[in-house]
């Protein structure tokens, strides 16, 4: 998955965001640590809002309803350039950095967006530094409050440069092919993965022949040139990509308008695709980090310990000197005490105690190395041990749940047509799946009916289809109160996200879990209230699921059809169990709330006798 946003991404971006320019920056807000949004008007093209998220991407959003924190820094730009004109949008260096011009009350300050190392955003004036996101002290400058504010050494600018700039460039590289294309070049790792992969990615420069290298440049100078449609490429299931240029022989998962739109597309690929690893314990990351750090310590203790015995007469020659306070070049430093200096021998630098011999000194580095590890081995048996212990908990909860997929925190299906659609338990994860999960083109679901939950059915073949709409709002009528009241059917609507708001009409409230819908519905009705629940196979993975009949009819082999009945879900559970391979548990915490009848099963056969309900 890609990782973050290169500079040739930026540059696409930044040409594309011209059209802000001479435009009003209406407010600011922090979504969140890592997310600032600049809420953009223009007469001509109306509201914009621009996500600026510090750990690699910034895109234009069509997303509204973003939760704004308060901060230092934020109240310093609104008090600043919250009002003022946008004047000039562009790219520094072709790096990561991006400066906003921006004037107010007859003065011009420059935003600088930092998308590199941790991110950043500092505010100018005249070069000095205003207001600032986060301090830094580095190397070669300093980002503080007051002081002036100088750019990072820019890299290779590929896209400006000729070729034969360009191949000179690679030509005099020492690093893999690869890692010269991305670091060297300046390409980012998604154009420099694509063209190593015509030769070995690992091969290095020095093996290419010059006729390879020019191929290289031309290939990455034909495709850079000519910026296409915005596509989201994928390499397999999981492995996603957005480019602005046209990449051929790759699978293209989803094509955009403009590269705004697939930014944000891709991101939300990313929370929903991305598996789960476990979390490593923190004790265990600082007992590696200790261990590390002893083994590294002991290493140098006890090779300072041999070159001191190695140059036993060397070095009695230096204290000799010292206590003699005789002038010694190979002296290079001592404390105010004089009770050490310090010398070196073979580019390995340490120091020496005057008042006692080589062999003492050897001796003392070779006790802290021992002593080192010591600390060593009792942090290894700390990691042995906490491993130990987690992997007997990790034991007892996979059995609980494995394989969990993102969408089985709430009710979920998967509609006929191959869409996600997920329902909301209660009125707080209804707030969740809305703000956090209904996109650009996907679908919300509703029953005409009071404490029915939320439905979002993600978009992800071509056209949403009517069908998967119609079950969406079947499923929303069955998990809602209708079903412990035994109503046989009902209406349902839906409409697509953009209509979707938590801002309520004037004068209205809206409570947790509601929302204000805006635009014209589509109703089905007469829906039955009715499900199914069966064994389905999802990415190489069995789960039980419940729906609408038409999508377990589409998905399962093995499952039973359900009505508001006189039934005992406990025996119901029971009963399924054993036909489906699992655990009572999983089939009743599926269940609506209230009692059922068995309609039909297809692939095995319960008989609703059975079902004498005690509930």
């Amino acid at each position: 998955m890609k990782k973050a946003l290169s500079s040739i991404d930026i540059n696409v971006l930044i040409e594309s965001w011209q059209f802000l320019c001479d435009s009003k920056l209406e407010q600011i807000s922090r979504h969140s640590k890592q997310e600032v949004i600049l809420k953009i008007r223009s007469k001509e093209h109306g509201t914009h809002r621009l996500l600026i998220n510090l750990d690699g991407w910034i895109y234009l959003t069509n997303s509204k309803g973003f939760q704004s924190k308060s901060g230092n820094f934020i109240d310093i730009l609104k008090k600043t350039i919250k009002g003022g004109r946008v004047n000039s949008i562009s790219q520094i260096n072709c790096d990561r950095l991006i400066s906003i011009i921006i004037s107010n009350n007859n003065q011009e300050f420059n935003l600088i967006i930092e998308l590199f190392r941790k991110g950043n955003l500092i505010l100018c004036k005249d070069k000095e530094i205003i207001s600032i996101l986060r301090k830094e002290k580095l190397n070669d400058r300093l980002l503080d409050k007051g002081a002036i504010y100088t750019y990072p050494q820019h890299p290779f600018n590929f896209l400006d440069s000729d070729t034969a700039s360009s191949t000179e460039k690679l030509k005099s590289s020492h690093r893999k092919l690869i890692s010269a294309l991305v670091t060297d070049c300046n390409l980012g790792p998604d154009i420099a993965e694509y063209i190593s992969s015509s030769y070995n990615p690992n091969i290095a420069i020095s093996d290419l022949s010059d006729e390879d290298i020019s191929s290289i440049i031309s290939h990455a100078k034909s495709i850079l040139s000519n910026p296409s449609k915005a596509r989201i490429y994928s390499n397999n299931k999981y492995t996603f990509f957005a480019t602005p240029f046209e990449l051929k022989d790759l699978e293209v998962n989803s094509e955009f308008s403009n590269y705004n739109e697939a930014i944000e597309h891709l991101l939300s690929l990313k929370k929903e695709v991305k598996t789960e690893e476990p979390r490593e314990d923190g004790r265990i990351f600082t007992q590696k980090k200790y261990l590390k750090k002893f083994l590294k310590q002991s290493k140098e203790m006890r090779k300072i310990a041999k070159s001191i015995s190695d140059n036993v007469l060397f070095i009695q020659n230096l204290i000799d000197d010292f206590n003699n306070e005789k002038e010694n070049k190979e002296i290079l430093d001592y404390n105010n005490t004089r009770s050490e200096f310090r010398t070196s021998i073979d580019d390995l630098s340490f120091k020496i105690i005057p008042t006692k011999s080589p062999e003492a000194n050897a001796s003392l580095y070779f006790k802290n190395a021992k002593s080192l590890e010591a600390k060593a081995a009792k942090a290894e048996k700390l990691i042995l041990t906490q491993s130990k212990t987690k992997k007997k908990i990790s034991k007892v909860k996979s059995s609980i749940s494995k394989n969990q997929e993102w969408f089985e925190k709430f009710r979920w299906f998967i509609t006929s047509e191959g869409e996600i659609a997920v329902a909301g338990k209660d009125a707080r994860s209804n707030d969740l799946i809305v703000k956090k999960y209904l996109k650009k083109n996907d679908y919300f679901s509703h029953a005409d009916i009071h404490g029915a939950p939320s439905v979002v059915v993600k978009h992800i073949t071509s056209e949403m289809s009517e069908k998967s709409l119609e079950e969406c709002g079947s499923f929303s009528l069955s998990f809602s109160k209708a079903w412990a009241s035994k109503v046989s059917g009902g209406h349902a609507y839906s409409v697509i996200a953009d209509k979707v708001s938590k801002t309520p009409n004037t004068g209205e409230f809206l409570a947790r879990g509601s929302f204000a819908l805006r635009g014209r519905r589509k109703w089905f009705k007469n829906l039955p209230v009715l499900l199914a629940i069966g064994k389905i196979s999802y990415l190489d993975s069995e789960k039980i699921m419940i729906g609408p009949v038409s999508s377990l009819a589409t998905h399962s082999k093995n499952y039973s059809v359900i009505r508001p009945g006189f039934g005992s879900s406990a025996a119901f559970s029971q009963l399924l169990s054993k036909h489906l391979n699992c655990t009572q548990e999983e089939i009743q915490s599926l269940l609506p709330f209230g009692t059922l009848d068995v309609v039909e099963s297809v692939g095995f056969s319960i008989d609703n006798s059975l079902l004498n309900s005690d509930e």
